[in-house]
């Protein structure tokens, strides 16, 4: 919580939120000044969900993921104190015989993408996806392809729009074997800004973010317009 609310953040987004229970994350948030928040339930009771907190009045959009089993992994948020439209996404991993990656993957470019285009706007979240030999040192990930077509459609990757073309991104998750991947992505509107920076920090102040034993198994990953 330390962590989080020391970036004085204007919006955070948690992902893999069990918005069932207690929801004492949220209560934590709420008291420390992000007390505006949007989230779905994962229907299953599980930790699918996404919670978007910030310090300033949010309103849920109007772009939904229509999925019975899977719609609460898409969460649209406008926030009028900014002008910004954020799209919020957690796709899901790869499992043997599902398309439910596909499925979200399609959403994302065949909807997502046409309705935000023209807005200021971003796409931001764990897409569980890379391109091959960038993201990841292989070609393992499914849904390559359609990031692919999402950038070539005139989105930009927010790390890439501030960091050198030959520059290799770094890594917000490692297998247990300890190899690298970037899961997690910002995805910037063709009409929205570039950002400042772009950071996926492996410490904050001293603190480790990643590892078994600290805040996550995930970097966070800090865009930040203001400075």
């Amino acid at each position: 919580m330390d962590t989080i609310v020391g970036q004085q953040p204007d919006v955070v987004l948690i992902i893999e939120h069990r918005a069932t229970g207690t929801a004492r994350l949220s209560e934590r948030l709420g008291e420390r000044g992000l007390k505006y928040q949007l989230t779905l339930p994962d229907p299953r009771g599980g930790y699918a969900a996404l919670l978007l907190a910030a310090p300033h009045r949010m309103e849920l959009g109007d772009v939904a993921y229509g999925s019975s089993a899977d719609g609460q992994r898409f969460l649209h948020a406008s926030i009028p104190a900014f002008g910004w439209e954020i799209g919020a996404a957690y796709v899901p991993n790869t499992a043997p015989r599902s398309t439910t990656k596909q499925d979200m993957w399609r959403f994302l470019t065949d909807t997502v993408v046409p309705a935000f285009r023209e807005r200021r706007s971003l796409l931001i979240g764990d897409f569980n996806t890379g391109l091959p030999y960038r993201d990841e040192l292989g070609k393992t990930l499914q849904g390559a392809l359609d990031m692919q077509r999402l950038l070539d459609s005139g989105w930009r990757d927010a790390w890439a729009t501030v960091n050198p073309v030959d520059q290799r991104p770094p890594a917000s998750w490692w297998s247990t074997i300890g190899n690298p991947f970037r899961l997690d992505h910002c995805f910037l509107a063709p009409a929205a800004p570039n950002p400042i920076s772009v950071e996926y920090p492996t410490q904050i102040s001293g603190v480790a973010t990643v590892s078994p034993d600290c805040l996550s198994d995930h970097t966070p990953l800090i865009v930040d317009f203001t400075h």
